[in-house]
């Protein structure tokens, strides 16, 4: 229950708590992509929204960072 706890604490942000816990996005996966091919490069680049989908993923589920403890 401890390492729960922990992990809705580190869940609770801006985007979890009013976009939906389902939803992916497209800019935050583009610059961890960018970040990833910097620092450790890629042997076959590829187009970062042919690795995502967010369509089968339910944007009304939100976290509620009320219930987190802080």
């Amino acid at each position: 229950m401890l390492q729960w706890g922990r992990i809705k604490y580190l869940m609770a942000d801006e985007f979890t708590t009013t976009r939906g816990l389902g939803w992916i996005d497209a800019g935050r996966m583009q610059k961890d992509y960018e970040l990833v091919q910097t620092y450790l490069g890629m042997e076959k680049p590829f187009a970062v929204e042919s690795a995502f989908t967010s369509r089968l993923l339910d944007p009304t589920i939100k976290m509620d960072a009320s219930k987190v403890p802080k």
